[in-house]
């Protein structure tokens, strides 16, 4: 029997056939258990989400619902009430001044709706721009020299821009107060006398222009009352209420002498307007000795005609049904 010393020299390194099919096996029982973990691995999430409490599902995903559903706060504009509130007036200004910019009709809208300025308001105003001219003038430099006129020019054309605008307010049909009209001009003429004597030849022409057109709308002002009347209209009650209020201003403000001095100050500016109210004053004489307190009308003077008439008899009624 032959052993396994008998057997050649390379025989005996080579494996039998036996050995070489268990080692094969077990190879493959090793990749076997390998792939059984990656499996096992694969389906492992799968089976905890099986295993993973229902209720608790439930209520992550309700809770996701919850907040999807809960509106976004986010931030407001303040309304425009609020808004003019916590504006100054400087702000407030511009912001008007854009929105007629940029929407013309509301310029309109804000005519109608604002309150009429008072006179107190309005003289505060002009005097307010008057005081803006005075304020900027140079310390150490001669008031009438053209550098004081360069650098109050921007608030010299401010006020009288300012005029201009409150002037042409001031007469029919804007205003129908004529004591309030003469105030004010008053007022306007008043500054424009104080106001420096600039050397500057464009400033002289410019004061001229502005005391020609003052005097033309005193004159506008004072004969409004006598303009478009006819000799019938003038003996009416609304024509002689007109007159005795035109008589009543002129009298208490004095404009008789304030003319006077205007027309001194302007170097005769005003002539045609103090000859204008001399000529009236004269015509009205007789009416405005009765309005005097304590006079008695002379007889033939319109108030004798307007006491001696009878309005037992008349209604508007009567006068109406005929």
């Amino acid at each position: 029997m032959s052993t396994h010393a008998d057997l050649p020299r390379w025989n005996r390194s080579l494996p039998d056939d036996n050995s070489m099919h268990k080692s094969k096996a077990g190879f493959a029982l090793k990749n076997m258990k390998r792939r059984r973990g990656r499996d096992d691995e694969s389906y492992a999430q799968p089976r905890q989400m099986a295993e993973f409490p229902r209720n608790k599902l439930k209520s992550i995903q309700e809770r996701r619902i919850k907040k999807a559903r809960t509106p976004s706060i986010s931030g407001q504009a303040l309304p425009v009430a609020r808004l003019v509130e916590v504006m100054d007036y400087d702000q407030l200004r511009n912001v008007l001044e854009v929105v007629m910019a940029q929407h013309p009709e509301v310029a309109l809208t804000i005519q109608k709706s604002a309150p009429k300025p008072s006179t107190e308001v309005t003289i505060e105003l002009i005097k307010h721009k008057f005081a803006e001219i005075s304020g900027h003038l140079p310390y150490k430099c001669d008031v009438e020299s053209d550098y004081s006129y360069i650098r109050v020019k921007p608030y010299l054309t401010e006020f009288l821009n300012c005029i201009s605008d409150f002037i042409l307010n001031l007469l029919p049909p804007m205003e129908s107060v004529f004591a309030t009209s003469c105030s004010i001009l008053n007022t306007i003429t008043t500054l424009i006398h104080d106001l420096p004597n600039f050397s500057n030849n464009e400033y002289q022409y410019t004061r001229e222009i502005a005391y020609q057109q003052l005097a033309n709308l005193w004159l506008i002002l004072l004969s409004r009352n006598h303009n478009d009347e006819d000799a019938e209209d003038k003996a009416s009650q609304a024509s002689l209420e007109q007159t005795l209020e035109w008589l009543k201003t002129v009298e208490s403000m004095k404009l008789p002498e304030q003319m006077e001095k205007h027309n001194e100050q302007s170097n005769g500016k005003f002539t045609a307007v103090v000859d204008y109210i001399r000529n009236e004053l004269g015509e009205h004489a007789p009416l405005n000795n009765s309005c005097s307190p304590g006079a008695v009308a002379p007889a033939g003077s319109i108030f004798n005609d307007l006491i001696t008439v009878d309005y037992l008899n008349y209604s508007i009624a009567t006068n109406t049904s005929r």
